[in-house]
């Protein structure tokens, strides 16, 4: 009888540690993508991977994912890689701070919408997993740029001279006078012609407000949907265990 209450502890036990060890609670975090609006085929963009902890951030490890049949991978202080996918293997801020902002460089080579996802986990200064990072956006590409219209020659200054012709006449008539006739042509005033402005990084600060908080909120809930259970078991599972200890102690009292 002795052995079986000292299985049935033993398994509760292995029981609750299996049970703490499947269900790991970071702290809460959000990532989100910022891309511009009015890209078109031809121009450069800049993607910015935003994240924010409660803490403050160690390390930033995570993989970047985009479309390279309409994006073309230029350049990253934070990433290498290519082909459609980029690491970034440790990516840390400048001073303590809970925020970070990792920028991405790109070509856009063709039409279409190109979806862009950010997949990884956040680190503390001791390497502790703080929040895991998953966040995705789409890139939309319209058509070519059109060419800038050159500008027009300016033109030159034309003078013309005309002078009559002398001849000889009798004393009673008057000489013919030479006069001279100057036309100025003054140039057209210089068009002044306005690059296309290249596109507008779209205005993030408002928007990233309302969608942390909502995305923290979420996240709030979805964790105590996923704890409710498992807390739910462990607590039945150490009622049994404080049971089964009770009755085992009573039994050993009575035989004494």
């Amino acid at each position: 009888m002795k052995k079986a209450f000292l299985r049935a502890g033993m398994a509760v036990l292995m029981l609750t540690c299996v049970l703490f060890t499947q269900f790991n609670v970071y702290a809460d975090g959000s990532a989100y993508i910022d891309v511009p609006e009015g890209t078109q085929t031809g121009s450069s963009v800049t993607v910015y991977l935003n994240v924010q902890c409660d803490s403050n951030i160690g390390t930033i490890s995570c993989n970047f994912s985009y479309d390279e049949s309409i994006l073309q991978f230029v350049s990253s202080d934070y990433a290498s890689g290519g082909g459609g996918e980029l690491v970034i293997p440790a990516a840390f801020p400048d001073s303590p701070s809970s925020q970070m902002t990792l920028d991405f460089n790109f070509n856009a080579i063709a039409e279409g919408d190109a979806l862009v996802s950010v997949s990884g986990y956040v680190f503390d200064a001791e390497g502790t997993v703080i929040a895991d990072l998953s966040a995705e956006s789409s890139v939309t590409v319209g058509g070519t740029l059109p060419p800038e219209p050159d500008e027009p020659d300016e033109p030159e200054e034309t003078t013309t001279t005309t002078t009559a012709a002398e001849s000889s006449v009798p004393e009673e008539s008057k000489p013919i006078e030479t006069t001279e006739t100057v036309i100025e042509t003054e140039a057209p005033a210089e068009t002044q012609i306005t690059e296309d402005a290249e596109p507008v990084q779209a205005d993030v600060v408002s928007s990233a407000k309302s969608s942390s908080s909502s995305k923290a909120e979420n996240e709030r809930t979805d964790l105590a949907k996923k704890l409710t259970v498992p807390l739910l078991i462990i607590l039945a599972v150490l009622i049994l265990a404080l049971v089964i200890i009770t009755v085992w102690i009573k039994n050993r009292m009575k035989k004494k």
